[in-house]
């Protein structure tokens, strides 16, 4: 017999025939499903080694699998076993009394369903012969906790024929899925569509995605929205980098029971213009538990397409008011391998920029924009455990996070068994820490190790507590400052934002209907916070992006991102940076390689040994290797202080005879570890374009789960236009980074460079001066009084570039200043035209607003020569108006010319151009430039299997120079590049493998 928990991971003596895993919970940190063990853990949730026995009301079980309902479990048959059986309860670790079931279907066919009470057992028996899938559905409350004791199927006696594969199968469904995945041109998940009520309008309440929630699948997670009113759509923003034909495939739900997807029932509109789809690829029954679709078939329909260059959105729309959902559409060149000549960069070589700053070969961004040395160190290794003397023998300085308990002066006496917690929950005490003392010594001691140590440290504190009185007495802080100086790096916050918006506080009636109201209330929940901390914090945002804040509202050491293998992880950092250069903070990196799937990753010894549930299931669980190397590096050369690991112990592991050794992320960690070490002059990042965010914005993004935090400003206002203005700009910069889906696009390449830092509209005059140009980003209308109007216009006279919009405030300029006269008037277009380059650009209807020009000079306009974009010198710098509000069309995604906008802003500011379908970011030396190059490409991870590449996902970058390098190399191989002539240009070409960087070094 082979028992389902054996079956259900890999690396057992049986063989490995789970083909999906879902269950549709809101918990963050719980399991899919243990083998062999509860699925409860006593301590913290994310702790599986505290996990309990299987017990059903007392009765004690080896084998078996515990879960929490609604659940599918989905194993291949494949014709060879005749029976499935199993006892099926309540967990007795649980404390939730609630009738549930399970349902068994073989092929798609129900087989049977089985109640069980709440003090109640059920024994299942369902014969199997013949069947080429089993399906295990549970049904019951939302993270009801209950057993699968002894779930075993048998195997044939005899040998039997294997039957044809039945036409709603899951695995070829999933299958087709990833090789779609794998060559998408585009990916496009109903998780991050703006949703639109025939009725309402953009409709962005958790409400209106009616999908799975946390659906955790071993496939990843993904969610769907239910259109469920006529004319209700779904749209999505997408950018193409050249002419191509594609076809499109949308993944949809039928309206009927048993049949697949109606194409009657859908309307697929591509820049406005109806596309008729047709049904294509496999189908699956739907077997998650929702009435609304359960019994229904997913399966694709698909349309073609020729898509110019430039911006385009893509709608489905409920046609005829059935019951349907979609969650995700794709796109891809109608080609199987992408040609060469596809991956161009951009093409606009006139800059649009005339200000008296060009980045000349000697041109240095100001100093204030260098890493900033943390107490003489380069860069700071906050890792634990095995990875903690290699970053010492590698010359680094270590950096601990002290102990995450509120009381910590000397009354707290620790012991063993309060260590083992603390080691347990991924505290960071380390080899270094523990020398020379006894395992019980009380935290004063481990505290008084770390002043006499002169190493840098901070002490861990969550912002989820509420405090009535300071963390620790006054007299151990003020002792903390007076012997630690400069090693001591303040209280260190966990997600604050996150804490925050799951706060009493935060969702108390009457809840805020403005942004001002909003702002105080997250500013006084922060402060009083902060306080408690004698406001001496180094604070991560979390999942919103409200750094800015956490600077602005107290006082602080540093500032910390949390990139994850998910949505926006560039935007973390680059909000980090932004904030952490505008309020001179120190900017610190916490890469959270577990964020794939739930807490999914190796953790330590008792994961691999005894391998307790599938996503923990083998050390190349979770996120792959190749994205956490490649965050790493890209940090690095952004400019961050200090790397973190959100569980240190991810980075070592215990080998068969028990010994500690690095587990594949450690081994990729100690590599990096060298690098720095190596290569401690990194430069200066490069970033000459300011993007200038209205101060009270609230905004974060499309986040995570929105079922759960909605895509609203704030958390609760709806977004208003200046929103969208950031949704679309930041989707251009980053194309489809808000539509993660197994790591695709987890990180994005970058059409236009890393050029940018964020800053809010506070920004003094030397901080807005230190940047070529900036770009208004955001509805600042309400922020643009005469103080603000006059740093912008004195940043301008100084040389610098101003991007404005006719939307935020203009009002405040004359005209001689903007050299226009913008009235009242409006009129719309559906196309632009640059007058720079003759470039044209065609989308959806926009409206703009009609100005009378007045010495300025017209850049893009329309048809009807109206202009769209103008460019006026004043003083040593220039102003660049635009006249479409928010540089949105009329639906809300991003006007058509806005991309080749970008490129003229971008070609300007840049020593040479880069071309190629990949991430690119500068930083300047003495003695030259370093060019990182990072192909995202053709690395395929699912949660629970080894991550693939696909070689021919490969990219090849070059870097086009004005004159001949005196000496280039690549520090990731330590191997000298040779340069290319092309007439009175050269060029140096780089190849990118899947998932592979370069960091060029071009001596001038």
């Amino acid at each position: 017999m082979h028992y389902l928990s054996d079956i259900s991971q890999r690396g057992s003596t049986s063989p490995y025939l789970l083909v999906d895993a879902r269950r549709r919970s809101r918990a963050l940190h719980d399991p899919i499903f243990q083998c062999d063990r509860s699925a409860i853990h006593p301590h913290a949730p994310w702790i599986s080694r505290d996990s309990e026995a299987l017990s059903i009301h007392g009765r004690t079980f080896t084998k078996g699998i515990g879960i929490a309902t609604p659940f599918v479990l989905t194993y291949t048959l494949d014709n060879a076993f005749d029976a499935f059986e199993a006892t099926i309860g309540r967990d007795d670790a649980g404390d939730r009394m609630a009738p549930w079931s399970l349902a068994v279907y073989l092929d798609d066919v129900p087989a049977g369903q089985w109640a069980c009470g709440s003090e109640a057992s059920a024994y299942i028996h369902v014969a199997t012969q013949g069947a080429n899938e089993l399906a295990l559905v549970g049904v019951g409350p939302d993270e009801h906790y209950v057993i699968l004791g002894d779930a075993r199927l048998f195997p044939s006696r005899q040998q039997v024929p294997k039957k044809r594969r039945h036409g709603t199968h899951r695995r070829r469904l999933l299958e087709f899925d990833d090789r779609l995945l794998v060559d998408s041109l585009a990916l496009l998940t109903a998780r991050a569509a703006r949703r639109v009520s025939a009725t309402q309008g953009p409709d962005d309440r958790p409400e209106a995605l009616g999908g799975f929630g946390r659906t955790t699948s071993s496939r990843g997670a993904d969610m769907w929205a239910a259109l469920g009113g006529q004319g209700d759509l779904l749209r999505w923003q997408v950018s193409i980098p050249l002419d191509i034909p594609c076809r499109g495939w949308i993944r949809a739900v039928s309206s009927m029971p048993g049949h697949g997807p109606d194409v009657d029932d859908f309307t697929v509109r591509v820049d406005g213009l109806t596309v008729r789809p047709r049904p294509a690829g496999p189908r699956i029954v739907e077997r998650m538990p929702d009435e609304r679709f359960t019994d229904h078939q997913w399966a694709y329909l698909c349309f073609d397409i020729h898509l110019a260059a430039g911006v385009h959105e893509i709608e489905v729309v409920n046609a005829r008011g059935a019951n349907i959902a979609v969650n995700r559409v794709v796109l891809l060149p109608r080609w199987r391998r992408h040609p060469r000549r596809y991956f161009t960069a951009q093409t606009a070589t006139i800059p649009l920029s005339k200000t008296t700053r060009p980045p000349t070969p000697g041109f240095t961004p100001p100093q204030q924009w260098a890493p900033t040395s943390v107490d003489g160190h380069h860069f700071l290794v906050c890792e634990e455990g095995t990875l903690f003397p290699i970053a010492r023998e590698s010359g680094l300085c270590f950096a601990p996070d002290l102990l995450n308990y509120r009381d910590i002066d000397a009354s707290v006496v620790g012991d063993l068994a309060w260590y083992q917690r603390a080691r347990a929950a991924g505290k960071a005490f380390t080899l270094d820490l523990l020398k020379g003392r006894r395992i019980g010594a009380t935290y004063a001691d481990y505290l008084e190790h770390m002043l006499d140590a002169r190493l840098p440290f901070t002490i861990h504190s969550l912002f989820s507590t509420t405090f009535d009185a300071p963390l620790i007495n006054d007299d151990l802080y003020a002792r903390i400052r007076r012997v630690a100086g400069s090693h001591w790096h303040g209280f260190h916050t966990t997600e604050w934002t996150d804490h925050y918006n799951f706060s009493a506080e935060a969702r108390a009636e009457p809840r805020p209907t403005t942004r001002r109201e909003a702002y105080a209330a997250a500013q006084s929940w922060y402060q009083q916070r902060a306080a408690m901390h004698y406001h001496d914090v180094t604070a991560m945002a979390g999942s919103w992006r409200w750094d800015h804040y956490a600077a602005a509202w107290s006082g602080g050491r540093g500032l910390q991102d949390e990139p994850g293998p998910s949505p926006g992880a560039q935007l973390n950092s680059l909000f980090t940076r932004g904030a952490a250069r505008q309020y001179g903070r120190l900017w610190h990196t916490e890469i959270a390689p577990g964020t794939h799937d739930g807490y999914a990753w190796v953790e330590n010894d008792y994961m691999t040994r005894c391998r307790p549930h599938d996503t923990r299931a083998h050390e190349t669980t979770g996120c792959s290797i190749s994205w956490a190397r490649r965050m790493m590096y890209l940090t690095y050369m952004w400019g961050t202080q200090s790397l973190w690991s959100e569980v240190p112990a991810f980075g070592s592991d215990t080998t068969a005879d028990g010994h500690m050794a690095l587990s594949p992320l450690g081994r990729t960690t100690a590599d990096f570890f060298e690098f720095t070490a190596t290569h401690p002059d990194r430069g200066v990042p490069y970033t000459p374009i300011g993007l200038v965010l209205d101060r009270m914005h609230g905004w974060s993004g499309r986040q995570l789960y929105p079922d759960r935090y909605p895509n609203l400003t704030w958390t609760y206002l709806q977004p208003d236009g200046g929103d969208m203005m950031k949704d679309a700009l930041f989707d251009l910069l980053y194309p489809g980074h808000f539509h993660t889906l197994n790591e695709h696009h987890a990180l994005a390449p970058t059409p236009y460079g890393d050029l940018f830092d964020v800053m809010l509209s506070d920004s003094h005059a030397e901080h807005l001066a230190a940047y070529p140009a900036i770009f208004l980003l955001g509805g600042l209308a309400d922020d643009m009084d005469a103080a603000l109007a006059h740093r912008l216009e004195s940043y301008v006279r100084d040389g610098g570039t101003l991007v404005i919009n006719v939307a935020q405030g203009t009002e405040h300029f004359d005209e001689a200043f903007l050299g226009v006269c913008v009235t009242r008037g409006t009129a719309h277009a559906n196309r632009a035209r640059c007058r720079l380059d003759q470039t044209c650009s065609t989308g959806r209807r926009f409206t703009y607003q009609i100005i009378r020009v007045r010495g300025a000079e017209v850049c893009f306009d329309t048809d009807a020569a109206n202009p769209l974009v103008t460019r006026h010198c004043v003083g040593r710098g220039t102003v660049i108006l635009s006249t479409v509000p928010y540089l949105l069309q009329d639906s809300g995604s991003a006007v058509c010319f806005l991309p080749h906008l970008l490129e003229h802003l971008t070609c300007g500011l840049m020593p040479f151009q880069v071309f190629g379908d990949v991430e690119y970011a500068l930083n300047r030396r003495e003695d030259g430039w370093l060019v990182t190059l990072i192909n995202h490409r053709g690395v395929y991870k699912l949660p629970t299997e080894p991550e693939q590449a696909f070689p021919h996902q490969a990219r090849n970058a070059t870097i086009a120079l004005n004159r001949r390098p005196r000496h280039t190399t690549d520090w990731i191989n330590d191997q000298p590049l040779t340069p290319v002539v092309d007439g009175d240009r050269w060029s140096l070409n780089v190849h990118l493998p899947p998932g592979e960087l370069r960091i060029v070094h071009i001596v001038e």
